[in-house]
Order: structure tokens, then C-alpha cells, then sequence
């Protein structure tokens, strides 16, 4: 798939995940689990 994943540290130290292609998150979440 293409696209892209990024992971961010809010101020309040939770991670927050942004995807462009809802396919590249699935397939990150599966290899990275």
C-alpha cells in the first residue's frame, strides 16, 4: 500500500497516529503490533 504513518507526542505524552492511507495504519499495526 502507499501513504504514509505518522506518530506524534502530544504535551500530555499520548501518542497520537496520523495515517494518509487507512491501508499503510492497518499493515503498521500489524507489523508493529
Amino acid at each position: 500500500p502507499i501513504g504514509y504513518v505518522c506518530a506524534l507526542n502530544d504535551p500530555d505524552g499520548n501518542v497520537v497516529e496520523f495515517s494518509f492511507d487507512q491501508g499503510v495504519y492497518e499493515k503498521v499495526r500489524e507489523v508493529w503490533g
